[in-house]
């Protein structure tokens, strides 16, 4: 395991102290995020995959038989990856249940006739072409069943949604908050 404080920081050059600096803070960033601010619990917006898609398939950084095999591996476990999601939600923002189903169902657009048609002239074996084939299916089942999900808890008149305002008292447990 690494430790950036076994660098020693005063031995370094000025321009390693500046580098040293920047890191530490995006470290204690990312640690504050995640622990403290716990976006993933209240944002559902942060679970959108299509942009991502969207980008590996349609971006010329490399051949189309490429890029399509690097979608099939994103894919591979989309339906674990929005399961997960709805286990991290914890009395969401409302406002952040609304947008995340629209993108959601916007961003099927990306598996549609556009990359049916990408994987039917790619050069991918039979197997290949199944395997992606199969796991847009589940990618789409997917991306369903967390939108009915998230459109589940915004009917739901009895849900307790945090507030949209950020500050302490959004951040602790509050006690009207159920469980």
């Amino acid at each position: 395991m690494y430790s950036l404080a076994k660098l020693g920081y005063t031995a370094l050059n000025d321009n390693n102290k500046i580098s040293y600096k920047i890191i530490k803070n995006q470290l204690e960033s990312d640690l504050w995020y995640t622990s403290v601010f716990k976006p993933q619990e209240w944002d559902a917006s942060m679970y959108n995959i299509s942009g991502t898609c969207d980008y590996i398939i349609n971006q010329l950084y490399a051949p189309l038989d490429d890029r399509l095999k690097i979608l099939t591996r994103y894919l591979a476990h989309a339906d674990d990856y929005f399961s997960a999601a709805l286990g991290n939600l914890n009395h969401p923002v409302r406002e952040y249940i609304k947008m995340p189903i629209m993108q959601n169902e916007g961003g099927l657009e990306v598996f549609g006739s556009a990359l049916s048609d990408s994987i039917s002239t790619s050069q991918l074996s039979q197997p290949e072409k199944e395997l992606l084939n199969g796991n847009i299916n589940k990618t789409i089942g997917a991306i369903k069943e967390f939108v009915a999900s998230l459109k589940k808890i915004d009917a739901d008149k009895n849900y307790v949604f945090r507030s949209f305002r950020i500050g302490k008292s959004c951040l602790t447990k509050n006690s009207s908050m159920t469980s």
